[in-house]
Parts: structure tokens; sequence; C-alpha cells
């Protein structure tokens, strides 16, 4: 931000390497002293090689805009913005420039001129989450160019934004214009100069900003709206200077962090900068403070800077020249925490050359050395290394008040910022746990212990150091003898005073590590050589003094368990009350350990008439709190210290009922529900007991839980320790995840698998258990966030986010024993006045501040947000009419609440969380989102664009707005077309296709498959080289890893290609080019081998996309031709050999339909060989394959049938048998039983193969089989059900088809004698001999059975005479009133003389019949038969019919062939053998 500034803002000495983009702009001399914290090779290989690879060059071809960070410039009504360089800029202007985000969120109409938010660089916020390094996308030249952009403000600190000398605010006039105004306002408001305040307009606006978009003249119609404007951006301001702090905070910490990604880059701008400058003019922003909070944040900065790089040249010099506490109040604990961090920080870094410097700095500031108890530490152990000789500081420092609370306060500020404080920021924790832990060692070594705390304070200071790895790891090694001795002295009153050696265990344990568990630490630990024991004025008889503080056992004596015999020397190790300390002969191990703590507690626990005493509280309460920590770290117990367990229960239980104190009985309610944790996760059946369950809420009995939370904390304002450890315990114990070790939970995990487990009797009261509690909490503390009195909003939002956190552990369970237990939760949640609903409406400013300006009342919203969000979707998931249930209780404001949350931008979880229930909403219910935003659509557009524009956004939140968009592109059309109103949309989606990240360019994919699914023209009209980048994702597959993600890549493309194809009917030059590389042999090949040879999730979705592409492009001409009969011989024979594969294997019998279908595509081979596995391979798996499944597979056989031509091998027709007599062997079950539709296309295809297999040469050895297994009834049987149901002619029609060519062999005739032809065929036949029926396919499977009574005449002769004449018995009249249909004259063949004999008078009808209606012979042949004799009757008969076929039928071929024509032609070729028949192919 630019400023004019008496003092000039320092400009950091980025120069030692010519080839830097870190120029000097003074004459001043860089710092020639390496960091010491790292090597001095690191350091000369980022000064030579990293800043010289910085070039802008580098960003230029990362980015098209130069810049990674930001967007390309927008164009406003001015014309298009140039960006310039915000803030003190170098003398040489070096430093490139950046812009701004691409939005237009606020159209300034009337006063467009002059306001151009690129001006600016984002804000500081934005900058600060970026150099946290949780964004997986950004790269290291963003953070790069980010830095050198923004290196002045960093260094300089507050200062930068110190007004100038004589600087005025002005008044305004009449004429001033609305921009004035607002400037104006601003400047009052913030107390800022104008180029400020107007970038902080135009920052605000594009980052925070979320009302309508209008003019400001609308916008801001009265004074009080600018007013409400100009605070907002005040807060906003306010923040921003912050962040600022938080950006050099971040940088300081992590230069020397090597697991940090970007800590190359940060120890780059440390090398390279002014340490002493930076120094000076963080000393100097202490005078420019608005508010504590930005002096606090100095503070710890200047505590960071000093703790790793106060070694630097001049540094501790400039410190204690320029640094000033200024004024303070004692009763600020924040302010004097912030000082004491400093104050160690400085005072035990440094060099001891620099000891003078921290000397002058003590007598400098020697009165506020007795004001701020907290460094006082860090001031006494300073004095004993560096300035011991000064009288003065020695006189300062005994005149402090209560130095015996040194350690005492040494413990609170070590409490303060310990890991899980809202105070441990960028390293402050470590930091100050380093320097009081080096300050304490110092403090034992030179002085007298009992001088600056009592044993207690001293252990108490240990326990929290312990809790570091680091230092746990130094203390095993005994190491340093300072803080051992604490220790030693603790485990030499064991088991007498054994408080402080368990907490000392339970401490160390809580470092285990998977390399070392908590078992194999305590092992170490718990090795005793000695045993003490309280001596009592009766037992003195026992002991004899033997030199000072010691003595001799005069006889032997029992101490807890453990024998001690006479003559053992002892040392007394505390003497109020006296506790003597016996030497073991043989060290007790770890099992005597626990006996020894049995023997503590199992009296007391079983005795008849308790009379718990103080001292016996302490000592169960401290195994307690043990046994609690090692729990949490362990995941095996030892047995013996596992039966310390129920004792320990039964003492604090019984400890309850003497207890009527709410607030005192809380305390062991707390402890007991710790403990049966505890022992439920070592044993699930723990939580079972007999007396375990009545710490559970059940419905029929109250218990301690329910009793203390309805009772009192609920009622009166409290810590609330019982719900909160009773919501945890809930957490702990009954979570679903398949890698929990507890027993506990992996029993309710196999619960909802169903699966089988040792302990299934106690499953069902686990369930019960969990559903009880989760009950109580729906009903009684759920409704807390809104009813209960609660002083300290911390407790407000922790306990409403842990009641969350149980409702999303239920709703993880897939048992759908909790089906019901989940619909009432639902209804409960969704209640009216419901807290979910509460929590939503939290302002998101609020939200930031848990980040910005954490406290200890805001600590917590974040993550209840967070759980609140998580719950929200999986109630969705259970039930999507939850979403619509809290929009009504929201009074249709849901929609707007998730808007508002996208914006947040600190914690990139809550948006990502809020975008899947936008697309959840989109997806799931029937309302318009364009609608419920309202006014707010272009702000909300602008806010999605600049997400997915900026790349130091959160990947998986650019995913979930892509997956919201590509929802939105098919149920929200007037959305989508709201978006393509910003031009810069599709620009938008096309890049994401060429990140490098994997995941953006499937989620850019499937939106684009999306928009062209739902029409591609406004999509395809905004670019014209849409298909280069819509390929670029195939054409460089190698960069995404998992075979998964390749998959979805060459889906989604081929897609897109297949709906072009599907819709346009001319083909644009770009799309021919780009489909001409898709059909590319090598890519195509690698794709086909990519989708078929791992499998997948997805892997049929990606083989079914290539099926429907390669069937487009075959289907247009224009394009087959690049399809090249080579290419698709490579693609078949590569899908062919997955699909062998794959049918030897079991577990991939799913992937056979989609390759089979695929191949189908492709083109059957016509490589017998290739039909001989087909024929070979299938029949076991034909077997147990669903008619769906069949249809391919029979329709390739079919083509690769007809593609060998007939060159069958007999190998081959014994698979093709096998298949075929399976289908038509089942067959009239499988008709009779399932719909016709489905069998039709099995049916159809199987007969067509029989009709090839017929065919073949080899087939006349298969013949046997064929009667043998029945197949010719059965087809017999498949007509007849099709006749008599009247469906499917198709199937009939083929069946006959088959029947006919069957009978052209003696043995099938011979089976068809025996089929019944009668009643299967002709009399259900009868039906359709009707001048009503009209449907062709009808009439032609009458002919079929006409033709099969012609072939079985000519092979079976007079065997079948009685089933022809049958036939002509049914449907002789419809056969005659068929012939005289017929007309045509025609000179008889044969002289009139010549006569044939008949039968019997219906015989002769009906040759009569024949004869005379074809007027071929004009019934010459008729007129010559005559009524034959007995004796030569079949004789006779049988030369009519030939002399009818031979003269008549040849005739009658040569005639016209019209409809009537071929019927009644077909009626006379009673024995003609027929050509061809309808197949389906």
């Amino acid at each position: 931000m630019s400023t004019t500034n008496e003092i000039t803002p320092p400009v950091p000495s980025f120069l030692v390497n010519e080839d830097s983009l870190f120029k000097p702009t003074s004459a001043s001399t860089p710092n020639k002293e390496p960091l010491t914290v790292l090597p001095q090779s690191r350091v000369d290989n980022l000064q030579t090689n990293f800043l010289a690879s910085a070039k802008p060059s580098k960003l230029s071809e990362s980015h098209p805009s130069g810049a990674q960070y930001f967007p390309s410039p927008i164009t406003t009504a001015s014309g298009t913005v140039t960006a310039k360089h915000v803030g003190p800029s170098t003398t040489d202007g070096t430093l490139p420039p950046l812009v701004g985000p691409s939005v237009s969120t606020v159209l300034i109409q009337e006063d467009a001129t002059g306001l151009d938010v690129t001006n600016y660089t984002g804000p500081y916020k934005q900058l600060w989450h970026l150099l946290l390094g949780k964004t997986d996308i950004v790269s290291n030249d963003v953070v790069h160019a980010e830095l050198i952009s923004r290196c002045n403000t960093i260094i300089s600190g507050l200062m930068f934004y110190d007004k100038p000398v004589g600087f005025e605010i002005p008044k305004l006039d009449q004429t001033a214009t609305m921009k004035k105004k607002v400037n104006v306002a601003i400047m009052k408001t913030s107390s800022v100069q104008s180029s400020v305040a107007m970038e902080l307009l135009c920052l605000y606006f594009v980052y925070e900003y979320t009302g309508i978009v209008i003019s400001l003249s609308k916008l801001l119609p009265t004074e009080s709206a600018i007013q409400s404007l100009a605070d907002d951006i005040n807060e906003f301001y306010k923040r921003e200077r912050l962040c600022v702090l938080y950006c050099a905070q971040v940088i300081l910490n992590s230069a020397t962090d090597s697991n940090h990604r970007f800590s190359s880059i940060f120890a780059s701008f440390i090398v390279s900068a002014s340490m002493s400058s930076w120094c000076k003019w963080l000393c100097l922003s202490l005078d420019k403070i608005e508010n504590e909070d930005e002096h606090i944040q100095i503070l710890h900065t200047l505590a960071l800077l000093l703790y790793h790089y106060g070694h630097f040249e001049s540094v501790a010099t400039k410190f204690v020249t320029e640094f000033k506490f200024g004024k303070r109040s004692l009763s600020n604990k924040s302010r004097l925490y912030a000082e004491a961090v400093l104050i160690y920080s400085f005072l035990q870094s440094g060099k001891p050359s620099e000891d003078e410097e921290i000397e002058r700095f003590m007598l400098k500031h020697v009165k506020q050395l007795d004001e701020n108890p907290y460094f006082f530490g860090a001031v006494v152990s300073a004095f004993a290394t560096r300035g011991a000789h000064n009288e003065k500081i020695r006189t300062v420092i005994q005149h402090v008040p209560h130095p015996e609370k040194c350690a005492l306060h040494m413990s609170v500020l070590l409490s303060e910022y310990q890991a899980q404080s809202y105070r441990n920021k960028h390293g402050l924790g470590s930091l100050i746990l380093k320097c009081v832990y080096s300050a304490a060692e110092t403090i034992l070594a030179h002085y007298e212990r009992e001088s600056f705390g009592s044993p207690d304070d001293w252990n108490q200071l240990l326990n929290i150091l312990l809790r570091d790895e680091e230092i746990a790891h130094n203390f095993m090694c005994e190491h340093p003898e300072e803080l051992t001795l604490l220790y030693t002295e603790a485990l030499m009153q064991f088991p007498a005073k054994i408080e402080w050696v368990l907490t000392f265990w339970g401490a160390i344990c809580r470092t285990a590590t998977p390399d070392v568990s908590s078992n194999s630490i305590l092992s170490r630990l718990t090795e005793v050589n000695s045993v003490a024991m309280e001596v009592k004025e009766r037992e003195m008889h026992l002991i004899r003094p033997n030199g000072n503080k010691e003595w001799v056992l005069l006889g032997d004596i029992d101490v807890a368990g453990i024998l001690v015999k006479s003559g053992t020397g002892g040392v007394t190790v505390r003497d109020e009350p006296i506790i003597i300390s016996w030497e073991l002969d043989t060290p007790a191990k770890e099992v005597t350990v626990w006996q020894v703590l049995m023997e503590v507690v199992i009296k007391k626990a079983y005795s008849e008439h308790p009379n718990f005493k103080e001292k016996t509280i302490k000592r169960v309460c401290s195994i307690a709190q043990f046994i609690v920590e090692f729990s949490d770290t362990s995941k095996e117990i030892p047995e013996t210290m596992f039966n310390l367990i129920k004792p320990v229960t039964v003492i604090l239980r019984r400890l309850l009922y003497s207890i009527n104190e709410p607030q005192k009985k809380s305390k062991y309610i707390v402890l007991l529900l710790q403990v049966v944790k505890a022992g439920a996760i070592f044993d699930v059946e723990f939580l079972l007991q007999a007396e375990e369950p009545a710490l559970w809420p059940t419905p029929e009995v109250s218990n301690y839980v329910t009793d203390i939370i309805l009772a009192y904390e609920s009622v009166l304002n409290s810590d609330y320790s019982v719900t909160k450890t009773f919501l945890r315990n809930i957490i702990d114990l009954f979570h679903y995840g398949e890698d929990d070790p507890y027993g506990l939970r992996t029993a309710l995990y196999a619960v909802s698998l169903h699966l089988d487990n040792p302990k299934t009797f106690c499953l069902t009261n686990l369930r019960t258990i969990f559903a009880h509690a989760v009950n109580f909490v729906l009903e009684n503390i759920y409704p807390s966030f809104v009813r209960w009195r609660m002083s300290r909003p911390s407790d407000q939002f922790e306990i409403i986010r842990d009641t969350f956190r149980v409702f999303c552990n239920l709703f993880e369970f897939k048992d759908p024993w909790f089906n019901q237990l989940k619909d009432k939760c639902c209804k409960g949640i969704l209640a009216p006045g419901n807290s979910l609903l509460a929590v939503l409406t939290i302002d998101g400013e609020k939200l930031q501040d848990t980040w910005i300006r954490s406290s200890k009342e805001n600590q917590y919203l974040d993550q209840t947000m967070y759980y609140a969000l998580y719950l929200m979707v999986y109630m969705a998931d259970f039930d999507i009419r939850t979403l619509q249930m809290l929009d009504s209780a929201s009074n249709l404001t849901l929609v707007k609440k998730l808007g508002k949350l996208v914006r947040h931008r600190l914690n990139p979880a809550l948006p990502t969380l809020a975008m899947n229930l936008l697309r959840k909403i989109a997806l799931e219910l029937n309302i318009s989102l364009l609608a419920c935003f309202g006014n707010g659509i272009d702000s909300f557009r602008d806010l999605l664009l600049q997400r997915l524009d900026f790349k130091s956004e959160a990947i998986k939140l650019k995913v979930a707005v892509l997956d919201f968009l590509t929802v939105c592109a098919q149920t929200q059309p007037g959305l989508i077309q709201h978006f393509f109103q910003d031009e810069s949309f599709t620009t938008c989606i096309l890049e994401l296709l060429d990140e490098p990240e994997t995941t953006l360019p499937i989620a850019s994919l499937a939106l684009v498959r999306a928009l062209f699914r739902k029409g591609n023209s406004v999509f395809k009209n905004h670019t014209a080289d849409i298909w280069i980048d819509i390929i670029k994702p195939i054409k460089s597959l190698d960069k995404f890893t998992s075979i998964l993600s390749k998959q979805k890549v060459i889906s989604y493309t081929m897609n897109i290609f297949s709906v072009e194809l599907y819709r346009s009917t001319v083909i644009e030059k770009e799309f021919s080019t780009a489909l001409t590389q898709m059909l590319n042999s090598a890519s195509l090949l690698e794709n086909l081998m990519l989708s078929t040879s791992s499998k997948t999730p997805y892997s049929k979705k990606c083989i079914y996309s290539i099926k429907y592409f390669l069937t487009l492009v075959l289907s247009r001409p224009d394009h087959e031709m690049h399809f090249e009969d080579d290419v698709r011989e490579l693609c078949l024979n590569s899908v062919a050999e997955e699909f062998w594969t794959y049918l030897e294997q079991d577990e991939y019998k799913d992937m056979i339909p989609p390759l089979v279908e695929l191949m189908l595509i492709l083109g059957p081979s016509n490589d017998t060989g290739f039909l001989e596995k087909l024929a070979n391979g299938f029949p076991l798996y034909f077997k147990t394959a669903t008619l769906p499944v069949q249809v391919p597979i029979l329709t390739l056989i079919h083509k690769s049938i007809i593609a060998v031509k007939a060159d069958i091998s007999p190998v081959a027709v014994e698979g093709l048998v096998r298949i075929v007599t399976h289908v038509f062997y089942h067959a009239s079950i499988i008709y009779d039983a399932l719909s016709l539709d489905m069998v039709r296309p099995v049916l159809g295809v199987a007969a067509s193969i029989m009709y090839g297999i017929v065919g073949s040469p080899h087939c006349k050895d298969w013949i046997r089989i064929f009667k043998h297994r029945m197949i010719v009834h059965s087809i017999v049987s498949v007509a007849h059900v099709g006749l008599e149901k009247g469906e499917a002619p198709e199937v009939v029609q083929d069946c006959l088809g088959s029947l006919i060519r069957l009978s052209r062999t003696p043995e099938m005739a011979e089976v068809l004698r025996s089929a019944s032809l009668t009643s299967e065929l002709y009399m259900p036949l009868a039906q359709y001999s009707s001048p009503d029926i009209l449907d062709e396919k009808w009439m032609d499977v009458y002919l079929l059975c006409c033709e099969l009574n012609s072939g079985l005449i000519e092979i079976d002769k007079f065997y079948f005479l009685e089933e022809s004449l049958n036939f002509w018995t049914i449907h002789g009249n419809f056969v005659i009133m068929k012939l005289f249909f017929f007309y045509g004259s025609h000179q008889p063949l044969l002289p009139p003389n010549t006569r044939f004999k008949f039968s019997n008078t219906q015989t002769t009808s009906f040759f009569y019949s024949c004869c005379t209606s074809c007027h071929v012979c004009n019934g010459s042949i008729f007129s010559t038969m005559e009524t034959p004799t007995t004796s030569d009757t079949t004789q006779t008969y049988g030369r009519s019919l030939c002399n009818i076929r031979n003269i008549c039928l040849p005739s009658f071929t040569t005639q016209s062939s019209t409809s009537s024509n071929y019927q009644a032609y077909q009626i006379i070729q009673w024995h003609s053998r027929i050509q061809t028949y309808p197949t389906i192919t």
C-alpha cells in the first residue's frame, strides 16, 4: 500500500547474487555471516541457485499473465487496466508487477475512472494463508513472486502504514463525488491517507463484499450507509495489519523448518534481508499500534526474530537501542505473557560476544524487570551466565517480590503456549518451551532450588517439559542432571508418595511414537531400586539412626507387598512427615510396581466400611489419571496394570456416595468416566460389567451423569466438565473406523458390517448403550447452545462442537439397526429454534477472527462450524429432505448462508463443505438457486470464479466448485447461463484442463462434458480452439498417477466427442483435427489398454464410453476412413488379449460384457482360432450369465461365424453346440417365466448360430448330440410358447428356420416326427389362419411352417404323411382361400390325357386346389390324376408330388414377385427346399 513517510521504509539487501531479482538500493553491505541454523553449503546453494532461478521469464512461462498467484487484469469502462506495483518500491524498478483478480464485484458506474481494483495486490490475509503452506497447488515460483512484491511491507511492519508529516483529512464540498465521500469516510475512520483508503476500498470490494452489484450511489444512499461501509472497511484494515505481522512470523519461524514446503524460499529471504533493519522497524512499529492485539503480535514477531536470528550482526545492538516496553497494565495477562516470550527469546539467544548487549538491556530496563513476574526466570538465568558481576542487576533481582514463585510462573507461561493453545502460532510454543527449559536448567545448576519454587512447583514444571519429545528423550538418557534429579527424588518416595512419579510416567508416555511404544517406555521407567515408607511414631523402634538422615532397619518389614530385610540401609527423603527410602538388593521389576499400586488401593476398594482420607483420595486420583494418560497413547496394556482399573472405579464410585457438593462431585465423575473409557478401550466387556452401565443414561434409571448435567451444569454456570467428558467418551468409544485398534470401536464396526466377532454376545448391549447416550444428547445437551446460560462462549462452542461430533459418529454407522435413531435425530436436530441453525447464522467475520484474532472465547468457533457442515452432509446423505427442512426453518435462507460460508478464506474445509451442500441441493431439491441468491448472484459468481482462478486456493475447494457447476449444468440451466455472462468463465474452465494437479483436469472435464450434454453451442462459441484444450488431458496421461484418474480422463473425453458426433451434422475443421488425433493408432491403443488392463470402479464406464465413441465414428463415412482396418485389427487383438485373461479369473467376470460389446464394435475377427477360443471359453461362464449378458456374447459368436464363412473347425463346433444346447434346453422355461423382450434376443441369436452350425461341413459329427440333448424338442417348445402367447414372431421365425435346416438330415427328421408338430405348432398356428391377421411377421411364421412340412415330406416321405394331412385338415380352407387370391393365365405344360390317381377325396381336393390355382399347367397335372388302387397309393401319391414340384414350381419362380404371389408360392412348395429365411443379426 503506497505511502509517503518521513521514515524511509527499509529496503532489504537482496543482493547476494547479480542474477537475483532482489537488488540493493543503497550502499549498505549484505550480511556476510551465514545462518548458523543452516549448513553453509545449503546457504550457498540458496544464494547462487535459487535466487538466480527466480527470473521474470520463469514466471511468465508458468503463467500467461506473468504472475501465478493472481490472474490477468480485467477490462473496465476506461479500458484494460495496467497493473502496477503497490507500496514502497526499489529505485531501479526491478520488482515485478502483480495484478489483481478478475472480478467485477461492484460496477461503480458513474465513478469508473480512477477506481481500478486491479491496481493492487491481494490482501495480506491471503498471503498469510499462502505462506502457511497448507495449499497443495501453489508452486515455489508463486510464493517467490509474492515475497518479491511484499518484502518491503513485511519487513517494515506497521511502519508501512504510518501517515506522512502534515497529514490532513480533506474537507468535502457540495460537488464531491461519491467516491470522494467514501474515501474521506475511510480516512477518518481508519486514520489513513488517501491512497491507502482507496486501496482498502478496492480490496474490500474484491475480497470481502457480499452484497449486490450496483453503483456506489445506489449502494450508499445516505451518510449513515457510507459510515457503515467505512466501519466495515476499518475492521478489514485492522485484520490486514495483523496479517502483515503473521506473514513475518511464518517466514522467521519456518525458514529453519525443513518440513515446511517453502523453507528454502524463506531461508533465501532471511539470508538476503538486513535482519538488523528488520528488528529496527519492528521496534519502531510499537509506537504505531492501534490496539493491544497488534502490540502482542509485534512482541511475538520480535521474539521469533531474536530467537532464530539474534546472532546476526548488529541485531542484538539494534534491539537494545530501539526497544521500549511502553505503558502496560499488569492485569493484562496476554501482554505480560507476550513480553515474557520476547525476553526469554532475547536473553536465551545471541552469541557469547553479545553478553555486553544483554547486560546493557538488563540495565536499561532494570525497573521493568520486577514488574512482570513471568520473565523473572529468564532474567535470573541470564544474570547467572552473563551478568553475575553487575551489582545493580543483582540488587534488583534480590528485591523482586516473591522469587519463590519463579517455577510456578514458568509453568503458567508454558501452559499458555502449549500445543493446543490458541496462543501457539507459528512455533511460539516450541520457542518458549526450549527457552524455559534452558532457563530452568541454568537456575537449578547455579542456585538453590527451594529459593525459586516449592518441590511441587518444580515437579509441575518438569511434567510440562516432559511432554516435549526431544526433552523426554534427553530425560530418558539422564540429561540434564538437574532435571533428572527432580525425578529421582520423586521416585525415592515411591510408594509412600506416588503422585509425581505417576505424573512423570504419564507425561513421558505421551511422547510415544510408532517406533517407541508407551509400553517400551514404561518398562524402562518402572524398574525401582528402592521403596519408601512413611514412618509413624509407633514404628520408630524398628529403625536406628546411622548418620545424617541415614537409617538402618532393625527387623524385616513389608512395604506395600515388598519384603525389606533387616539391616537394610535407608535415607530420609522427606522430613514432614518422615519418609525413609530403603534400598533394595534386587530391583523391583515392572510387575512388582503394579502389585505395589494394587496394595495401595485394593484394601480400600473392597473394605466393608471405607473411610477415605485425603491421602488415599490423592493416590487413587493419581493412579486414575495415569491410566487415562496411558490409554490415550497405547494400544496394549500389561495385565497387571489393567487389574488396577476395576478397584479404582470401585473407590471412585464409593467416594461419590459420600459427596453432596455438585462441584466437587463433578470432579470425581469426570475422573470415573475417563477411567471407564480407558478400561473399555483395552477390553470392550469392561463397559458392560454390572456396575458400569450406571454411568450411561438409560430411560429407566437416573445416574451420576444425568443427575449432574440436568440438575447442576444445565442450570448454573460452571466449567461443564461432566458434560464435556461425557461427550468425549461417546466420541472416542463409539466411533466408526476400520483402522481403529480399540476393542469397543472394532466391535461396533463389526456390527455395522454384520461381521462375525468373538464377542457378539455384547454387541447388542453396546448398541443399546450408544443409542441411549445419543438420545440423551439429543434431548438434553443439543439444545444447550440456545438454552443454557453460559457465561463463556468457549464452553458454548466446545459443547455444541462435540455434540455435532456425536451425531456425526452415529451417521457414520451403516448398521440398519440405527436407522430409526438416525431418523429421530434428523427431526430433533432440525426442530424449531435448533442449535444447528443458530451456528449457521454466525457472522463470517467472527469466523475469520478465530484465525486472525484468536482468543479463549472464539478458539472453538471454527471447529464448531466445520462439524456443523459435516453433520449436514451426513444428514443429507441419509435423507435429502433434511436440507429442505433446514431451509424452511431458516426462512428459505439456507442457500444464502452457505453462499456466505464459501467466502471464508482461512480454512478451506469450510467453503469446501459448503460447496458440497450446495451441490446436493442443486442435485436433489427442486428449487432454483438463481432465485435463492437473488441480487447476490453476481457476487456469488465472481466469488466462484476467484476461487477457480487463484493459484493459492486449495485443490479440494476448486474440485468442489467444479463439481457444483457440473451438477448445475444438468439441473440449474439458468444459473449456468448466468455464469456464461462472464466471458472469463469459459477461459477459466479450459485453463484448468492443463493444470499439473491431476484432480483439477478431471473435474474440469466432467464440467465440460455436462455442458456438452445440455447444449454446447454457448460453450463452443466462446473460444475457437476449444478442442485443442479438451484433448490436452488425454494427450498427457502420464502425469496422472492412478489408473482410475486416467480412466476418468479417457471416459470424459470420449463422452464429449461422442456428444459432438451425435449432434453435429457438419464437422468443424478444429474438431476434425482433434478427432484424427484421437483415432491415432498409438493413442487409441494406449487408451484401450488403460481401460481394459486394470479393474477399477470406473473400468466398465470407460470401456462403454470408448464403445459409444467408436460406434459413432464408424457410423460417419467422413470419419470412418480415419479408423483404418489395421488399426481396428490392432485394437481388437489388444482387447481380446485382456478378454481372455479376464475370462479365466472369477473376480473379473463383470468385465466380460463390456469387453464383448467393445469387440463387437471393433468387428469380429476372421481368424478361426478366435472363434475356437470363443466357443470353448464361454460355455462354463455362459451358464451363469444373465440374459442381458448372454445377448452380446451370442451376437459376437454369430458375427464370428459369419466372418469365418462357414469354415468352422470341429473344436469350435463342439463349444458352439454346448452353448446353443444350453440356450434351447432351458428356453421354454425361461421363455415362459420372463418377459419376451428379454428372451427374444437370446433365442433369436441362438437360432441364427444354430443355422450357421448346421451349414458347417463338421456339423454331421454332432447330430447325435443334438438328438441326445433334445435340442429339437426344446426349439419346438419355444416356438409353441410364442405361438400360444402371440408374442415375439421374430423368435418363432428363427426357431422354425433352425428346424427347417435340421430337418434336412435324416437323423433330425426322425426326431421331428416324435415332436408332436400338430399339437405343438399346427394347432396354435390356427389362430393366425384368418383374413383379419394383417401382421406380415405372423404370415411369415405361417409360411415357414409350410416350408417345414415340405422339408419333412421330402426326407421322411410317407412317415410324415399323417402330420402333413393333419396340417391340411386344420389349415386347408385358409390355404385354398389364399391361393385363389393369386391370378394369372398359363398354358398347360402336360398332355391333357395324362392322369394321376388320388388316395381319397380329401387329398384329391387338396391337390386339385393347389394345381388349378397356380395356373402354371392350368390344371393339366390334376386332370391326368386318377384315384389309385390301395396297393399303389403311396407310389402314385409320390409321383404326383414329384410332378408338381418339377413342373409347376420351376415355372412359378419365373413369375413376378408380388406380395400375394410370394405367399401363394410359399404355400404351394410343400416339399421344396427353402434357401433363405429371416435371421437376427
